[in-house]
């Protein structure tokens, strides 16, 4: 194994010292007493019998090593052997609670229900140990699940207080309300990203997420000269493509926008997000029937469904009032209680066109179903 480990000054926020190591897979042991020696001679401290790591059981590297790996039935007989009153089994059991797809599929009440007992189970332990900077961010990963951010910061401003050198903070502190995180002294999200990649530069989720910041403050060039950077070194990486594609598509970069595309798609042939995004740029260029095709390709295999309100968009500049009401009917069939912001264009959209093709009264009554289009 190959690491490095730099040593920050957390006040300065500056880098005091680095060290690589070299050391064989299976002795945990040795790497940590190597790193051990580096901080020991780094900081001038003298050797002590006292100063001994105390290294987790094996069965909980196993249970990580299991939950990273997507096997979460292993994980848990792994976490099985583990004390049960210990910091190590809660944090495997808390990781397993807070699944990010699993959450995702439950509405709010539901996630709060699931996270119920985790949360109760963190939130008993730091309270006799509130320096566990891991814990602390589990607990305030639940908190932000649970939409309970006013607790989700008082986690996080303890993990600031004491390993604020770890990344996911300043992810986690991203999602709260600006007005929390200004009183830390963080102008905005941007800021907050920007030090989390400091931390890691190697998270690619984080490099994503801040180009997803640049564009929405409509700094498109940040966000380009960013995943361009990060391209270099991972030039085949889908996620990356997909979020240099949209950036090129906010810039109008005709020529970059089909090179990107073309190797999305060789990639990933029936990728209809990049037909979805290829069909937004001809729309705004005025290529219409371009646009269209695009549309009807993003809505195979896995539909981008808004592709149904610009085809409907497309249908009312062509003067075909039918064919636009049948595409806005399409779309509210995929109509969500939940975070479906177009739900309500299409449905206004739909009744305005209905009402002046006399298809319903002025009260919303139903006067002639028509012609259903395609």
């Amino acid at each position: 194994v190959h690491c490095q480990v730099s040593l920050y000054n957390a006040r300065y926020d500056e880098q005091s010292a680095t060290a690589q190591f070299i050391f064989p897979r299976d002795s945990v042991h040795l790497g940590s007493r190597l790193i051990l020696s580096f901080l020991q001679t780094t900081l001038g401290l003298a050797n002590s019998p006292a100063m001994n790591i105390i290294l987790p059981e094996p069965a909980y590297y196993q249970a990580k090593y299991f939950f990273w790996q997507g096997d979460t039935a292993a994980a848990l007989q792994c976490m099985e052997k583990l004390s049960i009153d210990s910091a190590d089994r809660l944090e495997v059991e808390s990781s397993l609670a807070l699944q990010d797809d699993k959450l995702q599929e439950l509405s709010l009440g539901e996630r709060r229900q699931h996270l119920a007992s985790i949360t109760a189970r963190l939130d008993h332990y730091l309270s006799a140990d509130t320096s566990h900077a891991q814990l602390n961010l589990l607990a305030a990963r639940s908190f932000i699940w649970q939409e309970k951010f006013d607790l989700a910061a008082e986690y996080l401003k303890r993990v600031l207080q004491t390993a604020p050198w770890r990344s996911e903070l300043y992810v986690m502190m991203s999602h709260l309300h600006y007005s929390r995180y200004q009183k830390l002294g963080f102008a905005n999200e941007i800021e907050l990203l920007r030090k989390a990649l400091y931390f890691n530069p190697g998270n690619l989720g984080i490099v994503q997420q801040l180009a997803a910041s640049y564009l929405q403050i409509d700094k498109p060039d940040k966000a380009q000269e960013l995943l361009e950077v990060y391209l270099e070194r991972e030039p085949d990486n889908f996620m990356l493509l997909k979020a240099l594609g949209q950036t090129y598509i906010k810039r109008g970069q005709r020529h970059k926008i089909f090179e990107i595309y073309k190797k999305i798609l060789e990639i990933e042939p029936d990728n209809t997000e990049a037909f979805y995004n290829l069909g937004i740029f001809y729309f705004h260029s005025g290529e219409m029937q371009a646009a269209k095709g695009f549309f009807k390709k993003a809505l195979r295999i896995d539909p981008q469904i808004d592709s149904y309100l610009y085809l409907a968009h497309i249908a009312e500049k062509e003067d075909d009032a039918d064919i636009a009401i049948h595409y806005l009917q399409k779309r509210l069939e995929f109509a969500t209680q939940d975070n479906d912001e177009y739900t309500e264009e299409a449905r206004q959209r739909l009744l305005d066109l209905m009402l002046a093709k006399g298809r319903i009264d002025s009260n919303g009554q139903v006067i002639d179903d028509g012609g259903n289009g395609e």
